[in-house]
């Protein structure tokens, strides 16, 4: 029996690619399919780079369905498809749907699946890069993904490359929940080439409320790039990993009052254990 699709992203450079990338999937021989090389592969739609997202969001009746959220880079829109397939099968072209959640011209990097204001709701952490106005922002997902209004939020804004020479370049880059209960988590989030750090804190635990104050965490001398958070050492308090490329080093910070930030310190900076990265890596991605 053939199992269920196998999705895959064709990326291309972060220098305009000359075609577009592609949502794929892979189909699996009938038998002895691990050992058979070349898979047939059958696009979904064009334009997705990478960075795209597997999620099950729910439709009218509450009927829970597979989707892909797709944030383009070079694309400069942010898209949702699926197929309306009723066992989500993605075989038949004619079934497949997109839909256009934003498609404000920005550059989409980053997309998360989660709770960001405590209201219990999933929501859409997005992050837009740009060399002059890049931004972090909240999507409210409608109660059928499939045809409803995705209301936007522009959490945090205004970050931007220091010099005249922005070409190529992009900031913010990644962002992170520091999660400890269930109140409104602040949120780290790397400066990728403006080579920064920032935490973004809630103005009030109110779900209502979307303002957030913008505080700089760490300022390096080149890429801040991949960051991760977790409880690593079960004391109860957050540890993050923060690595600055041009220092050559992964900065460790430790919050203990991580839902105002009022006590944050740098508990390690330099070569850190790999095993340590891993293990956040793991506790914060699964």
């Amino acid at each position: 029996m053939k199992s269920q699709p196998l999705f895959r992203f064709r990326t291309g450079p972060k220098s305009p690619p000359t075609t577009q990338g592609e949502l794929v999937w892979f189909e699996q021989p009938a038998s002895s399919g691990l050992q058979t090389p070349n898979w047939s592969s059958h696009v979904v739609i064009q334009g997705p780079e990478f960075g795209s997202l597997a999620v099950r969001l729910t439709t009218t009746g509450g009927v829970a369905k597979l989707a892909f959220l797709c944030p383009e880079y070079f694309g400069r829109r942010f898209r949702i498809v699926w197929t309306e397939d009723p066992g989500d099968i993605w075989t038949d072209p004619a079934l497949i749907r997109t839909a256009t959640i934003d498609g404000d011209s920005e550059r989409y990097v980053d997309v998360q699946l989660t709770d960001v204001n405590g209201d219990g709701k999933d929501d859409l952490l997005v992050v837009t890069s740009s060399g002059t106005n890049g931004t972090v922002r909240v999507y409210e997902i409608p109660d059928d993904f499939r045809n409803g209004t995705w209301e936007r939020h522009v959490i945090a804004s205004g970050f931007s490359i220091p010099g005249n020479v922005t070409q190529g370049e992009g900031t913010p880059g990644l962002a992170v929940l520091l999660r400890r209960d269930s109140k409104k988590p602040p949120i780290l989030l790397s400066g990728d080439d403006d080579g920064h750090a920032y935490l973004l804190i809630p103005s009030t635990d109110d779900p209502a409320d979307w303002s957030y104050q913008k505080r700089p965490l760490l300022t390096s001398t080149g890429i801040v790039g991949g960051i991760s958070a977790a409880d690593i050492d079960g004391d109860g308090n957050i540890e993050a990993f923060i690595s600055a490329y041009g220092e050559d080093k992964v900065h460790v910070f430790r919050f203990t009052d991580a839902e105002n930030g009022s006590d944050v310190r740098m508990v390690n900076s330099g070569t850190v254990g790999l095993l340590s990265v891993i293990v956040a890596w793991l506790v914060h991605y699964g």
